[in-house]
C-alpha cells in the first residue's frame, strides 16, 4: 500500500516537472531557432544561408510569377532555372526591425539576369555581385559594406553605395554610371574622371581634400558638403542647377559660369568674396558662416530663401529680391536693414546685429520675426503683422528697461518632436518567453517542496 502512494506521489512531482522542462526546452528552441540577433535557421536551398535574403527572393518569384507560379513558401526549394529568371530583385531593409534585415546575400551569383538589384538599409558587410553583369541599377546604400567590387557591372546607370564604410571604390570602369551617390562613407580620394555620363554625383560627409570634375560637364546636380575641400573647379559644370559646396575649407569659388544653377550652398566655409551676379535662376541661397563684409544679391531677382548670417556684413541690399520668403540676416555688424519690397517674407531673423529701427509694415506675411540682441529703444510697428505668431526682441532696451526674457508676453511656442523609437519586438518576446520558463520553474520546485512536506 505505501509502495503504490509513493508511486501516485511520484507521478504528482514527474508530471509538473516534466511540463516545466518542456516549456523550457520549447522556449529555448524557439529562441535559438529565431535568434536573438534575428538570425533564422538555414534556408531550405543550401545556395543561401540567410532566410530573410531567401524569403525577400521567394517574394520576388511569386509576385514576377515566375514558372507561373505565385504561391511559393520558405520550405519551397527554389531551383537555378527559377533564379536565373529574376531580373528584378528589391529587398530593401528600410523600417524594418532587426532580425528582418539581411546580412548575408549568398546566393546572388545564381541570379545571372538581373538588371535591377536593391538591398539598401540592411546589415550586409560584403555582396559579391561579379556574377550580375547584367544590372543596369544597384542600390547597396545603408549597410556595412567596408569594400565592393563593381568592375564587372559595366552595364550600371545607377549606383548607390551611400551611408556604409567604404574608404575606396574604383567606378573607373563604370562609365555608363548616370547617377553615383558615394555619400556618408569613409573616402579620402575618388576618381570619376572617366564617368563622364553623370548627371547627379553626390559624395558628401566623406573626408575629401580634393575631387576633379571638370571632365563630369553633363552633371546637373553636385553633392561635395562635409568634406575637406580647400579648393574645387566647377567652371566646366555649366549644366549645374544644383551644387552644395557647404562645410568645406574653402577660401574662394567660382560659380560665375554656372549661370543654370537654381539652388547654391556655400555656407560654413571661409569665403571673404563671392560673385553671384551672374546666377540670376538662384532661387536658394545660402552664404552664412563665412567672412564676407559684402554680398551682392541684386541680380537675383527670384530667390526665395537668402541665408547670409554669421559673417561680417555692415550693410546689404535686398530691394530687388521681391520673392524673398525667409531671410536670415543674423549675427552681422547691420545697422540697418530696408524689407519694405519684400511683401512676401514669412520669417525675418536679424537678431545679433546694430539696428535700431525697423519697418514691416508692408511685411502683412510675416509669422516669424526676431531682433533680439540688438538696439531697439522702441519696438516696430505690428499693428498690420496680423500672421505673427512669433515675435523675439529680447535683448534690446526698450523705454530705457532692458529685455531679458524672449517675446515678452507674445507667442514663442517652439515645436519639439519626441524621438519615441519603438521597443525591438525580438527582445520583448525574448523576455516574455524567459519570464515564462522562470515562472513555470518556480511552480515546479514550490510543488516538489510541497509535496515533500506532505510527505513529512
Amino acid at each position: 500500500m505505501k509502495e503504490k502512494k509513493n508511486k501516485i506521489q511520484n507521478k504528482k512531482i514527474l508530471y509538473p516537472t516534466l511540463l516545466g522542462i518542456a516549456i523550457i526546452i520549447g522556449a529555448f528552441t524557439f529562441i535559438l531557432g529565431k535568434g536573438i540577433g534575428g538570425t533564422y535557421a538555414n534556408p531550405v536551398n543550401s545556395d543561401f544561408d540567410d532566410n530573410n535574403f531567401y524569403e525577400c527572393v521567394i517574394n520576388q518569384l511569386n509576385k514576377d510569377n515566375i514558372n507561373n507560379k505565385t504561391d511559393r513558401t520558405t520550405e519551397w526549394v527554389v531551383t537555378d532555372d527559377e533564379l536565373s529568371k529574376l531580373t528584378t530583385l528589391s529587398c530593401s531593409g528600410k523600417d524594418k526591425d532587426d532580425s528582418k534585415k539581411i546580412v548575408s546575400t549568398k546566393g546572388l551569383s545564381k541570379m545571372t539576369n538581373l538588371t535591377k538589384l536593391e538591398l539598401q538599409y540592411n546589415k550586409i558587410t560584403s555582396v559579391d555581385v561579379t556574377k550580375n553583369t547584367l544590372l543596369t541599377h544597384l542600390d547597396l546604400g545603408g549597410n556595412k559594406l567596408t569594400s565592393v567590387d563593381v568592375s564587372k557591372n559595366t552595364a550600371l546607370t545607377y549606383l548607390s553605395l551611400g551611408t556604409n564604410k567604404l574608404t575606396s571604390v574604383d567606378v573607373s570602369k563604370n562609365t555608363a554610371l548616370i547617377t553615383l551617390y558615394l555619400h556618408e562613407n569613409q573616402l579620402t580620394s575618388v576618381d570619376v574622371t572617366k564617368n563622364t555620363a553623370l548627371t547627379s554625383l553626390s559624395l558628401h560627409t566623406n573626408k575629401l581634400t580634393s575631387v576633379d570634375v571638370t571632365k563630369n560637364t553633363a552633371l546637373t546636380e553636385l553633392w561635395l558638403h562635409e568634406n575637406q575641400l580647400t579648393s574645387v573647379d566647377v567652371t566646366k559644370n555649366t549644366a549645374l542647377t544644383k551644387l552644395s559646396l557647404s562645410n568645406n575649407q574653402l577660401t574662394n569659388v567660382d560659380v560665375t559660369k554656372n549661370t543654370a544653377l537654381t539652388e547654391l550652398w556655400l555656407n560654413n566655409n571661409q569665403l571673404t568674396s563671392v560673385d553671384v551676379t551672374k546666377n540670376t535662376a538662384l532661387i536658394t541661397l545660402y552664404l552664412h558662416e563665412n567672412q564676407l563684409t559684402n554680398v551682392d544679391v541684386s541680380k537675383n531677382t527670384v530667390l526665395t530663401s537668402l541665408g547670409l548670417h554669421t559673417n561680417q556684413l555692415t550693410s546689404v541690399d535686398v530691394s530687388n529680391n521681391t520673392a524673398l520668403i525667409t531671410l536670415y540676416l543674423h549675427k552681422n555688424q547691420l545697422t540697418n536693414v530696408d524689407v519694405s519690397k519684400n511683401t512676401a517674407l514669412t520669417k525675418l531673423v536679424l537678431h545679433d546685429n546694430k539696428i535700431s529701427t525697423l519697418n514691416i509694415t508692408n511685411n502683412e506675411k510675416l509669422t516669424y520675426l526676431d531682433i533680439s540682441n540688438n538696439l531697439f529703444s522702441s519696438l516696430p510697428d505690428t499693428s498690420k503683422n496680423t500672421k505673427l505668431t512669433t515675435y523675439l526682441y529680447s535683448g534690446n532696451t526698450l523705454d530705457g528697461n532692458s529685455t531679458d526674457k524672449d517675446n515678452q508676453g507674445e507667442n514663442n511656442n517652439q515645436s519639439q518632436e519626441e524621438n519615441i523609437e519603438n521597443p525591438n519586438t525580438s527582445t520583448y518576446w525574448i523576455g516574455i518567453i524567459i519570464l515564462i520558463c522562470i515562472c513555470s520553474l518556480i511552480y515546479v520546485i514550490r510543488y516538489i517542496n510541497n509535496n515533500k512536506v506532505s510527505n513529512i
